[in-house]
């Protein structure tokens, strides 16, 4: 986490502090984020991957609009392991809240009120005014269960229509 703090005051100091600052309204959009699970602290790749679709309404709120994961399955007779790829779109969709820094660190907040990622801006843009987030990253505040390793995540902007 060292790394992360140390990171987001160096660049914290550059683009989004000469333009007045992030707030709430720079999530704004839907966003695609894809994120790797279970790779242990040995392992080279995760073993397997969420990802999903999700509409950061500008005011501290986001909801969940697609989740997609691909897990390992078990192993067949050859002893090749198989992937599950699953989607759902919740209906109604859940619905996460974030806290916003003006240095573009921010916290994504479950249902229960427990902060789930920290997260970083790492591009953003100005549109009408608003300095706007077009790519971030989310670490998960525990490690893995399982693994032992770092779940952490990159989310894009998607092109508005």
């Amino acid at each position: 986490m060292l790394v992360v703090a140390s990171v987001a005051l160096v660049w914290g100091t550059g683009q989004g502090a000469d333009r007045g600052g992030f707030t709430a309204a720079s999530m704004d959009g839907v966003y695609a984020f894809v994120a790797g699970l279970g790779a242990g602290p040995d392992d080279a790749a995760p073993a397997s991957a969420v990802w999903l679709v999700a509409r950061y309404n500008g005011d501290g709120t986001a909801s969940i609009l697609t989740v997609g994961s691909n897990e390992p399955a078990e192993p067949g007779p050859d002893g090749a392991i198989a992937r599950e790829a699953s989607v759902v779109r919740p209906d109604p969709p859940p619905t996460v809240t974030y806290e916003m820094s003006p240095d573009g660190t921010f916290v994504v907040v479950g249902s229960s009120g427990d902060p789930l990622w920290d997260g970083l801006v790492l591009r953003s843009e100005a549109i009408d005014g608003v300095l706007v987030a077009t790519e971030y990253v989310l670490f998960h505040r525990q490690p893995d269960a399982g693994t032992g390793g770092l779940n952490v995540g990159r989310g894009v902007r998607q092109a508005a229509r």
